[in-house]
């Protein structure tokens, strides 16, 4: 396909039509306009296409490819993002969650580090945006947590054994297209799906990247406003985020393992048991229970998972 377009926005959405307006007259405010807007709805139980009918015509009537697709039965996140992309007829790839707002400039400057400095997949910042009044839980604090909202990547950048996909949020993010093709884009049994947490599809197609030898860059500056409800931030939902991390951690792992032998990854697991002791008590030692808390559930999640990973991909299959 002809590359006859310079920038995609690329955006899933599932059952959030109201939130999806504000994202999409963020985008129609940008300072560079997009020339290319692709919108999935992944099968949406309520009726979205109609309500941002405005929203579109404006965007055409600006010169911007509208292009809404709906899938009649949830596929999951992974997989409208790996529809979405293809569908893309832009050189440069730019991924946005139905619940974020862009800053005005996100774009340009997306646009301005691609040229500037050769990156082939860029993480752009995303911050909090909190409705107003809302209440929040006394342990809530965005520095330690908001990677289980995808908000705060400029902290995560900070640590000391960051590795590139865990600082590249799916609600923020932008690629080269040659980028997509030679990881063979995102991997479709991975994404949320059904209320499922089971996420990562992004961090995964990053590593796989990152480790070809792509260029992997952050920009402060491509700043998204992820909305943050306080149903995301309830104790039940965070504990399942944590565990949903660690357990899509442990079935990429298992997947990419020597023939998937559940002898010798369990062997592998005990390997690395010291290290991973070593890391629990010096974290309690500190103080950083949440740190403790994931690192265990990690572990633990590493020794079900290769009796558990046919299972997942069923699940995952079957929707």
């Amino acid at each position: 396909m002809a590359l006859t377009m310079s920038v995609s926005v690329i955006i899933s959405t599932h059952n959030r039509p109201g939130l999806l307006r504000l994202t999409l007259f963020s985008i129609l405010k940008q300072r560079l306009l997009p020339d290319e807007v692709i919108i999935i709805d992944d099968g949406s139980t309520v009726s979205v296409s109609h309500l941002i009918a405005d929203i579109i015509n404006d965007m055409r009537h600006k010169g911007i490819d509208v292009k809404f697709f709906r899938f009649n039965n949830e596929v999951g996140l992974g997989a409208a993002r790996l529809f979405g992309a293809y569908k893309s007829s832009c050189e440069y790839l730019v991924f946005i969650d139905d619940d974020a707002l862009a800053g005005s400039s996100l774009l340009e400057v997306y646009i301005n580090k691609f040229k500037g400095e050769a990156c082939d997949i860029i993480a752009g910042l995303c911050l909090p945006l909190y409705p107003k009044n809302v209440k929040f839980p006394s342990w809530w604090d965005e520095n330690v947590l908001g990677s289980l909202v995808a908000v705060r990547n400029d902290i995560v950048l900070l640590s000391r054994r960051v590795k590139p996909q865990d600082y590249v949020y799916g609600c923020n993010f932008a690629m080269r297209r040659n980028v997509l093709k030679e990881v063979k884009g995102f991997k479709p049994w991975l994404g949320r799906v059904r209320g499922t947490l089971l996420g990562g599809e992004e961090s995964d197609l990053v590593a796989r990247a990152y480790y070809r030898g792509f260029k992997i860059c952050f920009e402060k500056d491509a700043v998204i406003y992820h909305i943050i409800t306080p149903n995301k931030i309830t104790l039940k939902r965070v504990i399942n985020a944590g565990i949903s991390t660690a357990k899509v951690r442990a079935l990429l792992q298992y997947e990419g393992s020597i023939r998937r032998s559940r002898s010798l990854y369990l062997v592998g697991c005990c390997i690395i048991l010291p290290k991973d002791v070593i890391e629990l008590l010096y974290s309690i030692v500190l103080g950083k229970h949440q740190y403790s808390v994931k690192k265990l559930h990690e572990f633990i999640i590493h020794l079900l998972i290769p009796f558990s990973y046919k299972s997942v991909l069923k699940l995952r299959s079957s929707t």
